[in-house]
């Protein structure tokens, strides 16, 4: 009789398929914020067999400290926000990343691989056009890297959890698990748009941005 609570709770955390909120932060899209750049990346494609080149749209939420990537995922448009915390452990598994590269020290075991440099817990907010709803959930964010083509790249895995929109959720029930992938010139570019130097100038002056065209290629390894 004594096994059976525990089961109980073995079931439970079985069925639990979505990881726990952690810090909570609310931003409102409406408010204040600066566009501060645009910076390249790499998506899965729609078949999920290579890549495709996309952009991220960079605003700085600067009553909120916070970062928003804008970008475009199978026709929905998605808001990630990076407080501080998450920027700092960003820069530093970037850093961490481009180590093992150069002393050759990456693995292609991708299980274990897109997040062998932390975890961080976001706060996303997506919609599929300006005028329909708004779902809004706080996924956990893996930092690593993947092979991608034969080629290393730094990522960024946003997993799924749970749409907590009382208006939206009965529609969209969860965030997609989104995989973002930089080489280690345009993790760079992201990078230096977290650094705390350069967010705190723009409460006093927006340097202008600047944007590149064109596809990105893999790096070889």
């Amino acid at each position: 009789m004594k096994i059976i609570p525990v089961l109980l709770v073995f079931l439970f955390l079985g069925c639990n398929t979505f990881e726990p909120a952690g810090e909570r932060i609310h931003v409102n899209l409406n408010a204040h914020q600066l566009p501060v750049g645009t910076v390249e990346a790499v998506f899965d494609s729609f078949s999920r067999t290579g890549t495709r080149a996309g952009e991220l749209q960079v605003s700085y939420f600067p009553d909120n400290n916070v970062i928003c990537l804008e970008f475009r995922h199978e026709f929905t448009t998605f808001f990630q926000f990076w407080t501080e915390a998450n920027r700092h452990a960003f820069v530093n598994a970037l850093e961490q990343y481009k180590l093992d590269f150069e002393q050759r020290n990456l693995s292609r075991s991708d299980n274990r691989t897109r997040r062998i440099y932390g975890s961080v817990n976001g706060y996303v907010i997506w919609r599929t056009t300006r005028v329909s709803g708004q779902a809004f959930s706080y996924p956990v964010i893996d930092l690593g890297y993947r092979f991608k083509n034969n080629a290393p790249y730094f990522s960024i895995t946003m997993r799924q959890a749970l749409n907590e929109s009382d208006y939206t959720k009965d529609l969209m029930e969860s965030n997609s698990i989104i995989n973002v992938y930089f080489t280690r010139a345009l993790a760079d570019d992201l990078a230096a748009l977290f650094d705390e130097g350069f967010l705190r100038s723009l409460r006093v002056e927006r340097p202008g941005a600047s944007r590149r065209d064109g596809e990105v290629a893999g790096e070889e390894y």
